[in-house]
């Protein structure tokens, strides 16, 4: 199965967006990883509260500060960095 990658660098100053169904996936992957990897040690509440930040306009303003490498495969996206 190809692999994509897709490289969004703000750190030079040159501000790139990120595309609404791009930042929901990003935060959908955010949150699903936050909550496999510390299931267990909070409870529900918790865990949301954990996830708070990973809505996609908050993954939007925070792209323009940084830099964002996601990886996608032909039918999913597999990671985010």
């Amino acid at each position: 199965m190809p692999m994509k990658v897709r490289i969004v660098d703000n750190l030079n100053g040159e501000t790139e967006s990120l595309n609404d169904a791009d930042a929901d996936l990003v935060a959908t992957l955010i949150k699903e990883n936050t909550k496999a990897v510390n299931q267990g040690e909070y409870s529900e509440a918790e865990l949301e509260m954990l996830c708070a930040f990973a809505a996609p306009e908050t993954i939007q303003q925070e792209v323009t500060k940084g830099f964002l490498v996601s990886l996608f495969s032909s039918d999913r996206t597999l990671s985010t960095y």
